[in-house]
């Protein structure tokens, strides 16, 4: 356990490094010059490569395209969360393109092991699969980061049945707004609203279609908001913010609550939108320029919006860190039979080179993220079986919910991952004290654990690093193996 009565620099049994275990596992053809470049609507583009993951051990490069997997449109195999279904355990080959210098190779991979890498589509694949699925959320805010916004709106109109543009056309100005009002009253409860107004901002300006694009985005907040995820609420709160201050530059004498509401929209979009190097500089900047150019009656309210940025940016440098993870407490049942209910016992039986996976599942007992969840982790214990000790699940679900159709077809790979030997426990709390272990871990990382599955990774000195809702287990865990090799040798540790 923590402290003097566990052994230090205690080790796993193999004593081979993550890249030694994964080597035999991957392998890599010769490259070729290539004369012609692939179909860009069929490829998907190599985002993220720790140097720890079988992705950088056969050569993967941010930038790199793979064009297909085992002969199928990598488009297809690679993007979105219903991929790992599409990826049965065995041998699987990459063909892969590097842009830089035009060249091809081929990666192949054994025992189902995924490369570790995180993928997104092109410009053009994002188009051509959007087609097929309209109202695909994530494919949209692909066209957004790329700042592709011609072709967003044409989705998004596609979308939601808003063809704002045709009836621009066709309409006296006098009559536009008021028609699409009473037009875009019916419910369109879907992200695409927000992201067509988005781009009929960045497209049109303060015009009267620029302007509508503003309402369709606070219409959106207003009504929608919270039925869609974080990215959304970020895109909704910065085109709220930077139109606002647009508006604040020409109204100097609006009310105070305006001024402030505008900051906190600018804020919120710098919480929600981290990943998004572009939103965030622009959302930085629009504040700047806000506190700025305020008046001096509003120089107090804007302070106090200046002490809620302080605090979350000190939640931003927690988001992701690790934190030291609570006691279980009171255990109600135990849904998998384990010899271990306790924190204790779990870090009791770990090395400084190991780490175990934490699943918490709130009110759900398995849902489909689950089961991806639990391939990857059957997936990586097959390649790296001394590193990973296990996985625990901690749940609050209604007694018997186990026996229920739906919860038996999606608890497939966890069934698997027991067949194959790994320990899986899964507990059951009553709520009040499922919310006192989830309220300690959010007081830690000063985010609300609101997702199920939600994931961290144990070190076995009881430190947890939380994933975010970008990350996978299958792509963090490379990273977090490698920085506990550093830490073993004595190299200092640093965050990837």
């Amino acid at each position: 356990v923590r402290g003097p009565s566990r052994a230090s620099h205690m080790s796993s049994t193999d004593a081979r490094s993550v890249q030694a275990l994964l080597a035999p596992l991957v392998e890599q053809g010769a490259p070729t010059a290539c004369s012609r470049q692939p179909d860009e609507s069929d490829c998907v583009i190599v985002e993220k490569a720790s140097p720890h993951s079988p992705a950088s051990i056969v050569g993967l490069q941010v930038g790199d395209w793979i064009v297909a997997v085992d002969d199928v449109p990598a488009v297809s195999m690679l993007v979105g969360c219903s991929h790992k279904d599409a990826m049965p355990r065995g041998q699987h080959r990459y063909a892969c393109y590097r842009p830089a210098n035009c060249t091809t190779w081929e990666v192949r991979t054994t025992n189902g092991i995924s490369l570790g890498a995180e993928f997104r589509p092109t410009t053009r694949a994002c188009a051509a699969a959007l087609t097929e699925e309209p109202m695909n959320g994530e494919l949209l805010m692909y066209l957004w980061q790329d700042g592709e916004f011609q072709l967003l709106l044409e989705h998004t109109a596609n979308a939601t049945g808003l063809d704002l543009l045709s009836w621009y056309s066709v309409l006296p100005a006098c009559c536009f707004g008021r028609t699409c009002l009473t037009l875009v009253s019916r419910e369109i409860n879907h992200p695409a609203l927000v992201l067509q107004g988005a781009s009929m901002i960045e497209l049109f300006g303060d015009t009267q279609i620029g302007q509508f694009g503003e309402y369709l985005v606070h219409w959106y907040m207003e009504e929608f908001e919270d039925s869609h995820t974080s990215d959304f609420q970020g895109v909704a709160a910065y085109y709220a913010g930077i139109t606002c201050a647009r508006a604040l530059h020409q109204l100097p004498e609006a009310p105070e609550q305006f001024w402030a509401s505008t900051a906190q929209h600018l804020l919120l979009a710098l919480e929600l939108l981290q990943s998004y190097p572009h939103a965030t500089r622009v959302a930085t900047e629009t504040l700047q320029r806000l506190r700025a150019n305020a008046p001096e009656r509003i120089t107090e309210v804007l302070s106090l919006v200046a002490t809620d940025n302080l605090e979350m940016e000190s939640r931003d440098s927690a988001h992701g860190t690790l934190f030291t993870f609570p006691p279980f407490g009171p255990v109600k049942e135990t849904l998998r039979p384990s010899s271990s209910v306790s924190l204790e016992g779990v870090l009791g039986g770990m090395g400084d080179d190991q780490l175990h996976v934490m699943v918490m599942m709130a009110n759900y007992r398995t849902n489909g993220p689950y089961h991806t969840l639990m391939k990857m982790f059957c997936e990586i214990s097959r390649a790296v079986p001394t590193r990973l000790t296990g996985c625990t699940v901690m749940t609050f679900s209604p007694e018997g919910e186990d026996r229920h159709p739906s919860v038996q077809a999606w608890r497939g790979a966890e069934d698997t991952a027991v067949e194959e030997g790994r320990l899986v426990q899964v507990l059951r709390f009553a709520e009040e004290d499922y919310f006192d272990i989830t309220e300690e871990i959010e007081l830690q990382v000063h985010q609300d654990m609101l997702r199920a599955p939600s994931i961290g990774l144990l070190c076995a000195n009881g430190e947890c690093f939380w994933l975010d809702e970008h990350d996978e287990l299958d792509v963090v865990v490379w990273d977090r193996l490698g920085l506990l090799e550093k830490s073993m040798l004595g190299e200092p540790e640093k965050e990837p």
